[in-house]
């Protein structure tokens, strides 16, 4: 299970704990066999973008721990500015975002030949059946609920790239 804190300079960093062998609800799901090969010689690119800091930093640290090439954006006109410049293999997307919320920033980044090829996860805390119907229609690949743990992430993104 992963916690996440602020520390003194209001950085945020998760702290991962390890518990004995528990079974874990469904909080992932594949809605699509897009599967991402490694496009780039180093690390995979993963592009978080979520509207609520603490929580996008704390994936973030979390994600460029693993080693992932790592971009975090608050909002969906941000996201669409950074792939100018800069494409992800993978995007995590927040659904409840004010402005642009993620169902839209899906459907306007699948409609970019750049982002044919990039899988789009569904990272938000609305459970799965409220999500999927809308999310497969915009282009959405996958489902992550935020509040599992990071290792139910990891997995999901380990699944995706293989």
């Amino acid at each position: 299970m992963a916690d996440f804190a602020p520390s003194r300079n209001n950085r945020c960093y998760a702290q991962i704990k390890l518990r004995g062998l528990f079974v874990e609800p469904l909080l992932t799901s594949r809605w699509t066999d897009r599967t991402v090969a490694n496009r780039h010689p180093t690390a995979l690119r993963l592009l978080v973008v979520d509207d609520y800091r603490v929580g996008a930093d704390a994936i973030t640290a979390v994600l460029l721990s693993e080693g992932y090439d790592v971009r975090c954006v608050l909002s969906g006109d941000a996201a669409l500015k950074l792939i100018d410049h800069w494409i992800p293999d993978i995007a995590l997307l927040d659904i409840n975002m004010p402005g642009m919320d993620g169902f839209e920033l899906a459907r306007r980044l699948r409609e970019l030949h750049s982002m044919r090829d990039t899988a789009l996860v569904a990272f938000t805390s609305q459970d799965e059946r409220v999500t999927r119907s809308a999310g497969v229609q915009v282009g959405f690949d996958a489902y992550c609920q935020k509040t599992g743990t990071t290792g139910v992430l990891l997995r999901l993104l380990v699944r995706i790239t293989h």
